[in-house]
């Protein structure tokens, strides 16, 4: 990330840069500003940011996936439905969270209390946090302290390694069998994270895991391994000399890849051809289906009006013996209902 800031400068002074992709929400709120002054597409940016959603101030800017503003409305539609059990014991539900200490776990955190803030049942809730540094270790420190505090909800505000550690944490510190609800970020949506193969013996730890996966199908999972576009992902992968299971991020290569030709091909065709304001007129009109998405998964923006092109997830849970994430009822499909967003950098939010 470091690298960030001087990598694009020279891109952007290169000549005939086209189009500039960056990765992680750290990254893209350091060089949106100047990719968007410079006219230059910073398509797809992978990370669930709300930010890349305004259209007015960054019109230059798009995201790819779910907003974590919208996995946030969905975990407090999720406890809303659940308050009375929650509130069962002493009247209050308390939530914890364990969160990136970066630009990437802020905007979990303050979409989540934003959610809070709009709650009919905000004054039976109780919010804490314990942060955690991206470069740590391990999270024992911070899971031990939050599971002292007996939660009854936990969110999982953070992503990658920490993933599969916060299972495993859980499991060793009793919040697995304590906690009425444990819930993974959408980030953590890959076997390759939660699979017996990374948290150890008959993978059990993982059992019971709900998640907003953002609708993707778990492309690591063996379960899925009759599915057409798995297989002939696989066998892609394997004609290159990649190996699958190597990383969570694979399957969701394809949806990048998927996305960003058909945009290509559409600004093609359109009067004066593959140009830069075609590329982006392109992407803000889009219509499609994703070949890596459940099915009911809506790949859609609507100019200014909608500027996310996933507003809709599965709410599944992971079943251990089947190593598979296990959807509970239909698709949740928010399509145009994700408000844009003028990010805020300093108070870490939309205004």
């Amino acid at each position: 990330m470091a690298r960030t800031i001087p990598l694009v400068d020279e891109m952007l002074d290169s000549e005939k840069v086209f189009t500039v992709w960056t990765t992680g929400t750290p990254s893209g709120l350091k060089i949106y500003d100047k990719i968007n002054q410079r006219c230059v597409p910073h398509p797809l940016v992978v990370g669930g940011s709300p930010a890349w959603g305004d259209p007015k101030n960054h019109p230059w800017t798009t995201g790819s996936q779910i907003s974590y503003g919208t996995e946030a409305v969905i975990w407090g539609a999720f406890i809303d439905e659940h308050i009375d059990e929650l509130t069962a014991s002493d009247g209050k539900a308390l939530v914890a969270a364990l969160v990136a200490n970066s630009d990437f776990g802020a905007t979990y955190e303050s979409s989540f209390r934003a959610v809070l803030a709009q709650s009919p049942h905000k004054d039976r809730i109780e919010f804490i946090t314990e942060k955690v540094e991206i470069t740590a270790p391990n999270v024992t420190d911070p899971m031990t302290t939050l599971a002292a505090k007996k939660p009854d909800v936990f969110l999982t505000m953070s992503g990658g390694a920490p993933c599969t550690q916060i299972i495993t944490e859980a499991a060793n510190n009793n919040m697995k069998d304590s906690v009425k609800y444990k819930f993974l970020s959408s980030q953590c949506k890959s076997s390759a994270l939660v699979g017996k193969d990374k948290v150890g013996g008959d993978g059990s730890a993982s059992n019971g895991w709900y998640i907003v996966g953002g609708g993707f199908n778990d492309f690591n999972a063996d379960a899925l391994a009759s599915d057409p576009f798995v297989a002939w992902g696989r066998k892609f992968l394997a004609d290159n000399g990649f190996d699958y299971k190597l990383s969570s991020s694979f399957g969701q290569g394809f949806y990048y890849s998927w996305l960003l030709s058909q945009a290509l091909a559409i600004a093609g065709e359109l009067d004066g051809g593959l140009t830069r304001s075609n590329f982006i007129l392109a992407q803000r009109a889009f219509e499609g289906t994703s070949p890596v998405h459940l099915n009911g998964i809506k790949i859609n923006m609507n100019g200014n009006k909608d500027a996310y092109f996933v507003e809709g997830s599965d709410l599944s849970v992971y079943d251990s013996a089947q190593q598979l994430w296990i959807a509970q009822g239909e698709i949740i499909e928010l399509s145009g209902k994700t408000a844009n967003c003028f990010w805020d950098q300093a108070a870490r939010a939309c205004r």
